[in-house]
């Protein structure tokens, strides 16, 4: 059985980690600091001295925890740091005035309707696909949007918690599907059933593997991590079957292009299928092209910044104001990517 085996829509929507920031949630600078802080506190000083020398969280965390250097206690250490800095993260997500309160900026009514434009009828399923680990579409779009997340048995219930403003709370906390669970609910599979589907490629701070770790995939070998855990291999799958349809538009909000699998297969669906690219990215098109696409390569970041057909060099509270909407940004964005 393939990954997906009816139309999905051809507007498909990819958010990284600057789509977070929106609404209170760190870049990498700021998620290091939240991750060096906390080692600082720990009494493992191996753990403590190496983070002063690399920037890179992730690097860290490959050297830290992939590799065979450290003992358990000190992975152990690692781990939990991580961990505590997303659940911060979700407690400023939580508390952040941006979304309410007496400082409103972003209109997260306006971004509820523009996103309810990706999945047009449940003959062709819309999908959302991200690299965060975070719950911020949780917690702020899933009464109104109603996504699903395939493969799971049970998920955080809107309907019955109200997450908006809740703190985090373990109870959240979900099972990934094992092998054998997650080919039961393939063969049970009816994409046809829902509108829009929320898919986390690099697992999210709340799901939990078969041996109660957290399941979020971090470091520089993330194809390997995603190829060990079952529900993330087949997410993998299916971002590649949707983008693989012919002449589908591709918006982007807050990607780095720092993940080279991820890259692997814009480049192959730009190349091989025609995808067509939109940028929302607050940072100055030259200063994109040159520093933010370096990242993929001199022959990819060529394919990548000629497929881009529409580039928003702004935020998304620009976008999405309170009370200012719909904004004339918001319109251009509409009738580019929807038309």
């Amino acid at each position: 059985m393939s990954s997906i085996d009816v139309p999905a829509s051809k507007t498909i929507l990819l958010t990284g980690a600057g789509f977070t920031k929106n609404f209170g949630g760190f870049l990498a600078s700021e998620m290091w600091a939240q991750i060096h802080n906390r080692l600082q506190r720990s009494n493992e000083k191996p753990v403590k001295l190496l983070i002063k020398d690399e920037f890179d969280y992730e690097k860290i965390f490959e050297e830290l925890v992939k590799g065979g250097k450290y003992s358990g206690e000190q992975k152990d250490t690692v781990n939990n740091s991580f961990l505590e800095a997303y659940k911060f993260m979700d407690q400023i997500i939580c508390m952040e005035e941006a979304l309410y309160g007496g400082k409103h900026y972003i209109d997260t009514n306006g971004i509820r309707e523009f996103l309810k434009g990706f999945s047009n009828n449940r003959r062709e399923p819309g999908f959302f696909f991200t690299l965060n680990q975070d719950i911020v579409f949780e917690r702020y779009f899933r009464r109104e949007v109603r996504f699903a997340v395939p493969g799971f048995i049970r998920y955080i219930n809107a309907d019955t918690i109200d997450i908006n403003n809740t703190p985090f709370s373990d109870s959240w906390c979900i099972d990934a599907p094992t092998e054998q669970v997650l080919a039961q609910k393939k063969d049970k599979m009816n994409w046809q059933n829902e509108r829009f589907y929320y898919i986390k490629l690099h697992g999210s701070f709340h799901w939990k593997d078969s041996e109660r770790r957290n399941m979020m995939v971090i470091g520089t070998s993330k194809e390997e991590d995603i190829e060990k855990e079952p529900i993330l291999r087949w997410y993998k799958n299916i971002f590649e079957n949707v983008l693989s349809m012919p002449d589908c538009r591709l918006l982007i909000i807050g990607y780095g292009f720092r993940d080279q699998h991820i890259n692997k297969v814009i480049v192959n669906s730009i190349k091989d299928n025609g995808l067509k690219l939109f940028i929302i990215c607050p940072v100055d098109p030259e200063k994109f092209k040159n520093d933010t696409l370096k990242n993929t390569g001199s022959d990819n970041k060529k394919i990548i910044w000629e497929a881009v057909s529409g580039y928003y060099p702004y935020t998304i509270r620009t976008i999405f104001p309170f009370h200012k909407h719909p904004t004339p940004q918001h319109i251009q964005l509409k009738n580019d990517f929807f038309q």
